[in-house]
């Protein structure tokens, strides 16, 4: 081969340079799991796996790939997981879901050969239930075309729409519509969250169109957005839907015709819906090690059930917000354990931990404000004739560890522990 070398100032002389062949070509990276269907919301346990080969290395090792998973959101992103080396793993989607429309979560694998050429892929995975995915009740109604999922407007066609965007920030996911538009989605009453979404004229009118966006739940108007033009700046909308059978959702006019009135529902989606993800409650590690044999973890708190692993005690009222659910049985006599922390466990999604406390003593000082009393009362039998009162507090965790501190009163009784 012939190589030639110039540069800017036409001289003839240059510095020295060094010219390196290589027949070295480069990796290539693919992501198999989690799958281009994968939705997600919080507490799930997302799995990854992908592969690496190498056209002179062959299938390339663990070591060879670096995984990363950033939280991305309108046009910037946060590191989530940091880079961890490995062909596959998982991670738990913390409580970030609920209060964004325009998130998503961008998983990239980098694979890198013994001569250091790199080959970097990515895949992008969507919180779950987008408003699309629920059946529409009857016709719908639309000013120009039909509605789009996923892209704007667009046209008098199907799918002639762009990339939603909205105040210049782009939409991988929503709905666009053209006033005078009105849309019914069947919820079943199966959500308990809410439904968000960010919405505005569609910037492919720029600063045209004049819209008003209504929301209605079950025939009753929840939300609304007041006149918009293509110069305002974006809004959320953020209704619950709790219980809800019907979600509406209006554009209309604005009350001046319905020229460049193209609206978009960026990031339209419903949280909360279907089975959450079940609960495991795991690796529970007690420094009391004197008692630490006699505590355990346990399933459906029950009236009944044997307060703790070192008395006979057993629960003879439990109420229905922590009824049947897991549970730690403690010794009653790490009540005396003065460290801290007196122990920790982990669970696997995000959850409501409620702890009962004896009510003849005060809280401890590691039991702040975020704690929230229940009102509720757990009642413990500790013989046919005693009978002690406990109350329930409350507070909500993400998927990790939850660290509990001492009780360190030796003249009442261990509290007990309930994941729900």
């Amino acid at each position: 081969f012939r190589a030639v070398a110039t540069n800017s100032f036409g001289s003839v002389t240059s510095d020295e340079a060094t010219l390196t062949v290589t027949n070295n070509r480069s990796p290539i990276a693919r992501i198999d799991t989690p799958s281009a269907s994968t939705g997600f919301a919080t507490g799930d346990v997302i799995s990854y796996s992908g592969t690496g080969t190498d056209p002179e290395d062959g299938n390339l090792g663990g070591a060879a790939f670096t995984w990363k998973v950033d939280f991305q959101h309108d046009a910037h992103a946060h590191t989530f997981v940091t880079p961890v080396s490995g062909s596959s793993g998982q991670f738990t989607v913390p409580d970030f879901e609920a209060g964004e429309a325009n998130m998503w979560l961008r998983i990239t694998l980098t694979v890198r050969d013994s001569s250091g050429a790199t080959n970097t892929v990515t895949h992008d995975i969507f919180p779950r239930t987008q408003v699309s995915s629920f059946p529409v009740i009857g016709t719908p109604i639309n000013g120009w075309g039909p509605y789009e999922v996923n892209r704007s407007n667009g046209e008098q066609g199907a799918a002639d729409g762009r990339q939603i965007s909205i105040g210049g920030v782009p939409y991988q996911r929503g709905l666009g519509v053209h006033a005078p538009s009105d849309i019914r989605f069947n919820l079943n009453r199966t959500c308990s969250g809410s439904f968000i979404a960010d919405i505005g004229v569609d910037d492919e009118v720029g600063d045209n169109g004049s819209v008003v966006f209504q929301v209605y739940t079950d025939g009753t108007l929840v939300y609304d957005s007041g006149a918009l033009n293509g110069a305002s700046l974006r809004r959320t909308a953020l209704v619950s839907v709790a219980n809800k059978a019907e979600l509406r959702l209006v554009v209309t006019d604005g009350g001046n015709g319905d020229g460049y009135d193209h609206a978009s529902w960026g990031g339209a989606r419903v949280t909360g819906c279907g089975a959450p993800p079940a609960v495991t409650v795991s690796n529970l590690q007690v420094s009391d090690g004197a008692n630490a044999a006699n505590w355990s973890i346990q399933s459906n708190l029950q009236v009944g059930n044997v307060s703790y692993g070192d008395r006979t005690y057993t629960f003879s009222a439990v109420p229905a917000v922590v009824a049947g659910g897991r549970w730690i049985r403690a010794a009653n006599a790490s009540k005396a354990y003065a460290g801290s922390p007196l122990a920790t466990f982990s669970i696997s999604a995000a959850a409501d931990v409620y702890i009962a406390f004896d009510n003849r003593s005060p809280l401890p000082s590691w039991i702040d404000s975020s704690w929230v009393d229940t009102g509720a009362d757990l009642t413990m039998a500790e013989s046919a004739t005693v009978s002690r009162g406990f109350s329930l507090f409350r507070k909500r965790f993400n998927a990790g560890t939850v660290t509990l501190g001492p009780w360190n009163n030796t003249g009442t009784s261990m509290y007990t522990v309930i994941v729900k």
